[in-house]
């Protein structure tokens, strides 16, 4: 199975006409590809379902924040 991770971004207007968006919330949500399935599946639903995929998850959360992105605000989304 593939693990890998999806980005989510949010991002502000900016505050005056012809300034620049900015971001204000950056994530990573876990996922796996279920060949079976075809499918990507998302991690924390599939924990919350029921599934023992939490040492994939903490895998995946381990790696990606492994270089320090957590200081610069990057979070594991639900």
């Amino acid at each position: 199975a593939g693990e890998s991770t999806l980005a989510r971004f949010t991002f502000a207007p900016p505050a005056r006409p012809g300034g620049r968006w900015e971001v204000v919330r950056a994530e990573f949500v876990p996922t796996l590809y279920d060949r079976d399935a075809g499918r990507v599946v998302d991690l924390g639903e599939a924990i919350a379902r029921g599934a023992d995929l939490e040492g994939v998850r903490e895998r995946i959360r381990a790696t990606v924040l492994a270089r320090g992105a957590a200081k610069d605000g990057l979070v594991m989304g639900r």
